[in-house]
């Protein structure tokens, strides 16, 4: 492919890292400083993720075959089909604050709730817990038709 050939796929991942960029800057993360009446500087910081993907694949022409091209065409000015997308995702959870005052600099957290914890835990443990929920199912079963089975002797 010469220079100026730029395949498409680059150019989705491209813009999309450019608006990501947009997106995120340095006061994303860390935030603008805010004065209070009592002389403390409070800075916001937070918790930034991203996720970025992209793909695409390129078809044969109608009429071609996988193998071969026409004489005519060198295999750099062959136009194949390309199909493929990109895209990405932000999220941003605020963290902590920065406080510095006369008595010195704290940082102070936030503690997430227990419910979002909670949540977090089971989508992280999914799998296992599914796995876990359909062993004791099975086990009942088994028990129930056992004991189904001992009240028919």
């Amino acid at each position: 492919m010469e220079e100026n050939n730029v395949h498409p796929l680059e150019g989705f991942m491209s813009l999309t890292m450019d608006n990501l960029k947009q997106m995120i800057e340095v006061d994303t993360a860390i935030g603008k400083p805010i004065d209070t009446p009592d002389g403390s500087l409070i800075i916001p910081l937070s918790k930034v993720k991203f996720g970025f993907a992209a793909g695409g694949s390129e078809f044969n022409g109608k009429g071609q075959s996988s193998d071969k091209q026409s004489d005519s065409e060198s295999e750099s000015e062959a136009i194949i089909p390309f199909g493929g997308g990109s895209g990405g995702g932000v999220s941003i959870t605020p963290s902590a604050f920065l406080v510095a005052n006369k008595q010195g600099v704290e940082l102070v957290t936030l503690h997430e709730s227990t419910t979002t914890r909670v949540y977090e835990k089971v989508m992280d443990k999914g799998p296992e817990l599914v796995d876990q929920i359909m062993e004791m199912l099975k086990k009942n079963k088994d028990d129930k038709d056992n004991h189904e089975e001992r009240k028919r002797r």
